[in-house]
C-alpha cells in the first residue's frame, strides 16, 4: 500500500499538519490522512508519502523550525512518513533527531535551508547533527538526483 497526502506544513522534528493554520484557524476538516499513513506503515512493504511545496504562493516557507502553538498534527515524528518537496525526497525512517532535522531542512528552499542548518548545528538539542552529513546525507535524495 502506498498513500500520498499533502500537508500545510512540516517542522524540523517531523511534525506534520494538514487541517489547521494555527490553534483556532481551521483550513479543512479532519480527513483520513492519519488513517492512510498508519495503514501504509503497517502494510507489508507499505509507504506513506507527504508531498507539499516548500513555499506558499506568498513565499512563506512551509518547512518551519517548530509547528505553530496549538496546532493539531496529522502525523508525528514517530510515524514512518517520506516527505517530498520540489527540493527532493526525505525518508526519515531509522534516523536520529539530528539527522531528521538536517534532512527536513534540505526540503526547504535554499535560503531557508541555510538558516535552518545554522540553527540546527548551533543547537545542542539536535543531538550531533554534523555526524548526519559526514558520509552524505542519509535519507535525502535531491530532486535533481531523482532523474
Amino acid at each position: 500500500m502506498v498513500s500520498i497526502n499533502s500537508a500545510i506544513g512540516v517542522d524540523l522534528h517531523g511534525n506534520i499538519w494538514a487541517d489547521s493554520l494555527d490553534a483556532r484557524k481551521i483550513y479543512s476538516g479532519v480527513g483520513g490522512q492519519a488513517d492512510f499513513i498508519r495503514g501504509a506503515q503497517y502494510a507489508e512493504n507499505g509507504l506513506a508519502i507527504i508531498a507539499l511545496k516548500s513555499m506558499t504562493s506568498k513565499q512563506v516557507s512551509k518547512i518551519v523550525d517548530r509547528c505553530p502553538a496549538g496546532i493539531t498534527t496529522t502525523a508525528i515524528p514517530a510515524d514512518q512518513v517520506m516527505i517530498v518537496t520540489e527540493q527532493g525526497a526525505f525518508d526519515p525512517r531509522r534516523l536520529s533527531l539530528g539527522e531528521r532535522a538536517v534532512g527536513i531542512a534540505h526540503l526547504a528552499e535554499p535560503e531557508t535551508r541555510e538558516k535552518f542548518l545554522e540553527l540546527i548545528y548551533n543547537n545542542p538539542s539536535f543531538h550531533k547533527p554534523k555526524l548526519s552529513s559526514k558520509n552524505g546525507l542519509p535519507g535525502f535524495t535531491a530532486y535533481d538526483d531523482l532523474f
